[in-house]
Formats: structure tokens, C-alpha cells, sequence
């Protein structure tokens, strides 16, 4: 009976593992690939407001001109804060390739009960996929606060964050892309508030037109821009036939060409925001990013004993005070 209770249980986990899992082609879960089809526009910072109130007006549930393609479009308004930390090394292969790692943190300002406030990821992205100039890979990871560091790894800048289980697929997945994993540290960080219009069709999501008020931040430096994203949901997208995607295409380009015929100053431009953060900030290199010029190995051994340094003298003077409020008492007596 034993043995076929442990029999049973080796199959469910088994089972569990394998369908608990989600395939390169999923679109969905951790480790999978979805591709994301998003138009990127330049948008001068004098007519921010003029195009975020053409977007609250035009795409208006009362009068929602998507409708001419199909009546089960409908739209709703949010706003986000979003917080995302890059990751790069000394080669700068991610900036040169423009490729993106980022640490995720996401804010819904507009609806804190919302189940993706307070959301982090990380988020791995990938150029140059196939023959369209508008597609990306995105690969995402779930981030996990452990405490205090027991192994290297867990000291490490980028894989501490990455839960442990998913630490191995990622460091696979940016092997695969000629990355080593470990030779990555924090580079240019970017804040964005996020003005953004949801575009539905018959209920499913459809596209995002997502107003960005940017600011990259590197070492004491600051810089601000504005883009303007149109991107088609990215599962929808991944899943979707090459009839569906030309569909949904189609329609996004409809709405650049409506924006650009109201706004002839917006310029569209490719340049992930990672990228167009380094140019704006002047920067050459990451040479001046402060502690992280040791090799990362050294770093995580190093900052395990600092931690552990820490915690020992901190233990030593909580005794001692501990002791002197001790013998003080009697003599209060």
C-alpha cells in the first residue's frame, strides 16, 4: 500500500510538473515566448496634452470611430506608474543587440484592487525575430524576495530577485541568446507614468495606446521623453493565425495613420525605450555606475560576508545593550 501511494504521488507531481509548465508556444506563463507587435511613436513634450485629450476623446465609447471596423470594439481609461530597472554587462550586449532584461514593478493608480497592482516581473526582450520590424519575444520570470543571502546566487544582483525555479530557465533561456546571465548588473533606470487607453473587441483584449511620460535616471543623471506605444495584446497576437494577425495589424495602422494626420509632429521611431534612454542621458559606457566595476562572482561572495559581517556585529551590540539596561536596574532599585 505504501509503495503504491508513492507510486501515485511520483505520477502526479510528474503530471503536475509537465502540464504545470507552459510550452515555448504557449504565449502564456513563465519561460514562454509571445510576441509583441507594438508601433512606437515620438511625441513632443509642447503637445502631450493636446494628443491625450484627442485619445480620451476619439476613443470615446459614445463615438468610437474603431467601430467602422467592428461594433464589439469598446474601450476604458486607466493610468499606471511603472518602475523598471535594467540589466545589462560591460560589453553592452543587450543596448548594442537592443535587447531589454528589466525588473518590473507596476502601479494602477486608477484602481489599487486591480489584481495587477503591485505587480512584478521581470521581463526579457528580443530583437529582431522574424521580418517584421514591429515584432519583439518577451520571456517573463516571477520575482521572489528570499531575505538574506545563503548562496552566491542569492547575492547576485539579477537572479536573487528571479524565483529559485526559475532561476536555471532564465540563465538557459539568455545563454541561448549568447548572454551569460551572471555577467549582468543594474544599468539605467527607467520611471514611466502611463496614461493608457484598453481597447477590447467582443470583450477579449484587443490593443493598448499607452501615452508614456518617461524618465531615465543613471548615475545621479536624469533625462525625460515622451512616447507613445500602440501595441496589440501580445497573446492574442502570439496565438493568432496569419489572417488574424494582418487583421489586427491593419488596424493598428489605422490608428497611427489617424494620429499622424492629426498630429504631424508625432515621428514614428522604433528605438526601445533602453536604448533611447543611453542616447538622451549622453552616456558612453556604464563605467561610472557606482560598486558594481568588481567581476560579479567576487561581488556576490563579497556582499554574502558583508551581510553576514552585518548581522554579527549588530547581534554583539544588541547583547551589549541588552547587558547595560541589565546591571542599570538594580541600581534604579
Amino acid at each position: 500500500m505504501k509503495l503504491r501511494l508513492l507510486t501515485l504521488g511520483a505520477l502526479l507531481f510528474f503530471c503536475f510538473s509537465l502540464f504545470g509548465q507552459s510550452s515555448e508556444f504557449d504565449a502564456t506563463g513563465f519561460d514562454a515566448m509571445r510576441i509583441e507587435n507594438e508601433i512606437k511613436l515620438a511625441v513632443p513634450n509642447e503637445i502631450v496634452d493636446s494628443v491625450w485629450e484627442y485619445l480620451r476623446t476619439r476613443y470615446d465609447n459614445e463615438n468610437l470611430f474603431l467601430k467602422k471596423f467592428d461594433d464589439g470594439f469598446s474601450t476604458k481609461i486607466a493610468e499606471d506608474f511603472f518602475i523598471d530597472q535594467y540589466y545589462d554587462n560591460e560589453e553592452m550586449q543587450l543596448l548594442k543587440r537592443q535587447f531589454g532584461v528589466r525588473h518590473r514593478s507596476r502601479y494602477v493608480l486608477t484602481d489599487s484592487t486591480d489584481r495587477k497592482h503591485g505587480r512584478q516581473l521581470l521581463q526579457v526582450k528580443v530583437n529582431d525575430i522574424d521580418d517584421n520590424q514591429l515584432n519583439r519575444a518577451e520571456y517573463k520570470y516571477p520575482i521572489k524576495y528570499y531575505g538574506t543571502p545563503n548562496t552566491p546566487i542569492d547575492g547576485h544582483p539579477l537572479f536573487r530577485k528571479i524565483q529559485r525555479d526559475q532561476r536555471k530557465p532564465l540563465a538557459d533561456r539568455l545563454n541561448q541568446l549568447g548572454i551569460d546571465g551572471f555577467s549582468l548588473f543594474p544599468t539605467i533606470l527607467i520611471e514611466q507614468r502611463r496614461r493608457r487607453v484598453y481597447v477590447s473587441l467582443n470583450g477579449a483584449s484587443f490593443a493598448t495606446m499607452t501615452l508614456d511620460g518617461v524618465t531615465a535616471s543613471f548615475a545621479g543623471q536624469s533625462t525625460h521623453y515622451t512616447e507613445l506605444e500602440l501595441e496589440l495584446n501580445e497573446v492574442n497576437y502570439t496565438l493568432g493565425d496569419s489572417t488574424t494577425r494582418a487583421k489586427m495589424e491593419e488596424i493598428n495602422e489605422s490608428i497611427k495613420g489617424d494620429l499622424l494626420a492629426t498630429f504631424p509632429s508625432i515621428q514614428q521611431d522604433q528605438t526601445p525605450k533602453y536604448n533611447k534612454g543611453f542616447d538622451a542621458l549622453g552616456l558612453v559606457d556604464f563605467s561610472s555606475r557606482p560598486l558594481f566595476g568588481i567581476q560579479e562572482e567576487y561581488l556576490s561572495v563579497g556582499l554574502i560576508f558583508f551581510l553576514i559581517l552585518a548581522t554579527f556585529l549588530f547581534d554583539r551590540l544588541e547583547k551589549k545593550a541588552w547587558q547595560g539596561q541589565t546591571e542599570a536596574q538594580p541600581r534604579e532599585a
